[in-house]
């Protein structure tokens, strides 16, 4: 009874368009969601997926968890404050855990908890969860049969959070993208300076239009990146700084596009407005290489019951 209460419920908060598909026998994942939208008068498939662990409850237990602030954020000799926030308590079995993290961190694992007698549900993404709640706090599971996590309260699925659910389909594709480029930043290491402009400048030209920029909606850091990339293939391998230097050159009496300089290790003769495309590769692959740092830093712990999340909550209730 509970079971199909909590789907219910969940079909009356998640997009009609959405596809939930159950999996029996149920080995430890409950649903396969598949992410459709419209486009112009059709409804198709995003070939995106989230996989759920579906829990329901008569009575959601609420305790009050103890957040300890992020070494990061702690000056040389500060003492370590920790923070108070009320969390769901949730136990879940172990062997679920272990089946997650065997799948890895590109295929999102969400376990949602509803509560029945109010008809709401909360998520956490168990991949996340695991490498930055369980790992980093030192926790072992192997040897327990059941481990009780904390979900924030924040996490309450309703018509915001589901921007949210949008982001973790997306993770698969965004993840090849960023191995991808990641790859290519390193080979470009490698890459002459005479050659670098022209391949750099086809490589982003055949990977504009990848479906995994849509991330972009949901993530400032890949909406900065993908904004750099546009404007350095409609100026033809300039960016926007680099610009600002051609024109103060020539405001100073110089001729960019013949005045030479003698640029990089080897010092060879280029125009200044080749050094210019050149410095603006350069900048363009370091942003691109530090890309999946920065996701991995700053977004995963977003919706756990971490320090990171604490302030990006406050920053909003503020």
């Amino acid at each position: 009874m509970i079971e199909e209460a909590s789907l219910r419920i969940l079909d009356n908060i998640l997009p009609e368009e959405w596809v939930k598909r159950r999996f029996t026998p149920d080995y430890g994942i409950d649903l396969d969601i598949e992410l459709f939208d419209y486009e112009e008068k059709s409804c198709i498939s995003l070939g995106e997926h989230l996989f759920v662990q579906l829990k329901g409850t008569e009575h959601i237990k609420c305790v009050t968890a103890s957040i300890k602030e992020h070494p990061d954020f702690v000056e040389k000799g500060d003492i370590q404050h920790v923070n108070k926030r009320k969390v769901i308590s949730f136990s879940i079995e172990t062997a679920l855990l272990s089946l997650v993290e065997r799948m890895g961190s590109a295929v999102p694992v969400l376990l949602i908890v509803v509560d029945v007698g109010n008809s709401k549900g909360y998520f956490v993404c168990l991949n996340d969860y695991i490498e930055k709640v369980i790992i980093q706090n030192g926790i072992n599971y192997n040897n327990q049969k059941e481990l009780t996590i904390h979900i924030p309260l924040e996490n309450e699925l309703n018509e915001e959070s589901i921007q949210v659910l949008r982001m973790y389909a997306k993770r698969a594709k965004l993840s090849a993208l960023l191995n991808t480029l990641h790859a290519k930043a390193q080979n470009m290491l490698y890459i002459a300076d005479d050659d670098l402009v022209h391949q750099t400048y086809n490589f982003f030209q055949s990977i504009k239009d990848c479906d995994a920029w849509n991330a972009r909606k949901y993530l400032n850091t890949i909406e900065l990146t993908k904004s750099n990339i546009d404007y350095f293939l409609v100026h033809r391998g300039l960016l926007k700084f680099c610009i600002d230097s051609i024109e103060r050159h020539r405001r100073l009496g110089g001729d960019p596009e013949k005045d030479i300089v003698y640029f990089g290790l080897t010092e060879i003769p280029v125009t200044f407005v080749n050094a210019q495309k050149i410095i603006s590769c350069k900048h363009l692959w370091e942003e691109v290489k530090n890309l999946g740092c920065i996701l991995e830093d700053d977004t995963r712990a977003l919706f756990l019951p971490t320090y990171l999340h604490l302030l990006y909550t406050d920053q909003w209730e503020g």
